[in-house]
C-alpha cells in the first residue's frame, strides 16, 4: 500500500506543480517578470493559448484556455479522490468517465451546431467534471502501474548485480 500511497502522492503534486503554472505566468507578468514567457511558452504545445479565452489573474491572461485550466483544476480534484479509491479498495466505474467529459464534449461541439460559444467561467465550471474523472483514473492507474514497475526493476537490478 505505501507504493501505491506513493505513486498517488507524486503524481497529484505532480499535477498541482504544472496546474500551478498557468497561474504562475500572470503572478510573474504582474511583478514584470521577463521568465513569464518562458514560462508560458511550456504550455504551448497542450494549449492554443487564445487570450480571448483564457481567464484573467493579477490582471494578466493565465498560461492556458479557460477549458485547460478547469480540466487541470478538475484533475488536482479527481487526483486527491483517487485517495479515498484507494483507501477503500475500490475501483470507479467506466461510466463515470463518459458521463465527465460530457459536459466538456458539448461546450466544444456547440459552435459546430451553429450555437454560440459560451464565455470563459462556464467553459471553466464546463471542464471540471472531466479533468475530474481523467484525474481519479489517471492516478488509481498510476497506483496499480507504480508498484508492478517499481518491484520489475528492482529485482531486475539485483539479479544482473548479483546480492552485493
Amino acid at each position: 500500500m505505501a507504493r501505491r500511497t506513493l505513486a498517488v502522492v507524486t503524481t497529484t503534486l505532480l499535477m498541482i506543480l504544472f496546474a500551478g503554472g498557468t497561474v504562475l505566468v500572470p503572478w510573474l507578468e504582474s511583478r514584470g517578470e521577463a521568465s513569464s514567457s518562458i514560462v508560458r511558452l511550456m504550455y504551448a504545445p497542450v494549449c492554443h493559448q487564445k487570450a480571448e479565452r483564457s481567464l484573467e489573474i493579477f490582471g494578466h491572461r493565465q498560461a492556458v484556455c479557460s477549458r485547460c485550466s478547469g480540466l487541470y483544476a478538475g484533475a488536482i480534484i479527481g487526483m486527491l479522490l483517487a485517495w479515498a479509491f484507494l483507501v477503500r479498495d475500490r475501483d470507479p466505474r467506466p461510466i463515470w468517465f463518459a458521463i465527465g467529459v460530457l459536459p466538456t464534449f458539448i461546450d466544444a461541439i456547440l459552435p459546430w451546431v451553429g450555437l454560440p460559444q459560451l464565455s470563459e467561467v462556464p467553459r471553466w465550471f464546463l471542464a471540471l467534471p472531466a479533468g475530474a474523472v481523467a484525474g481519479l483514473f489517471l492516478n488509481l492507474g498510476a497506483a496499480e502501474l507504480f508498484p508492478e514497475r517499481v518491484t520489475k526493476s528492482m529485482s531486475q537490478f539485483v539479479m544482473e548485480n548479483g546480492n552485493g
